[in-house]
């Protein structure tokens, strides 16, 4: 994941673009269709929070919100 999503490479957005680059021995920055991710090289995720949450009796329960620092 870490190579195709901190690039460097041609940015692309779905992944039938990804996948015919790839194939073509192309490198890629995969950007997504909602958010560009980039990773450390331990895989940790940087600078984008995500919420945490369970359901519970059928509800969205919020736990917190994790990550979020660059």
């Amino acid at each position: 994941i870490i190579p195709i999503t901190n690039g460097p490479g041609t940015k692309v957005a779905t992944g039938v673009e990804a996948l015919a680059l790839v194939r073509k021995g192309e490198a890629i920055d995969f950007t997504g269709a909602g958010q560009d991710l980039k990773f450390d090289q331990r895989g940790e995720l940087l600078g984008r929070p995500f919420l945490h949450q369970i359901i519970r009796d059928g509800k969205d329960v919020v736990l917190g919100t994790v990550g979020g620092a660059a």
